[in-house]
């Protein structure tokens, strides 16, 4: 959720403490959701729900800092980053009323 104090997030520091471990146990790559979250959340501590419908279930711009976090973590360079970015926008073009 995007109250970073709250109960759940505190249940699950451990889980995420869990796949960091594991992941460099493995030699995998991880992309940390969780700290990229929290990062943009305290960087922009507006009030209400910046990247979240309701505190848990991602908004547009939850999906796209989900999406932009994958494609870095895979090294995809800038020009392809942005040939995402356009063809994301000619997705949503598609697909409001």
């Amino acid at each position: 959720g995007e109250d970073l104090d709250n109960d759940f997030n505190r249940r699950l520091a451990p889980y995420n403490g869990f796949l960091r471990s594991l992941s460099k146990e493995k030699g995998l790559v991880l992309v940390d959701l969780n700290a990229i979250f929290h990062e943009r959340i305290m960087k922009g501590r507006r009030i209400g729900h910046e990247l979240t419908f309701d505190g848990v279930h991602m908004n547009q711009e939850g999906d796209k800092l989900i999406a932009m976090s994958i494609l870095q973590a895979f090294k995809l360079s800038n020009e392809q980053i942005r040939k995402a970015q356009e063809a994301w926008m000619n997705i949503r073009g598609s697909i409001e009323p």
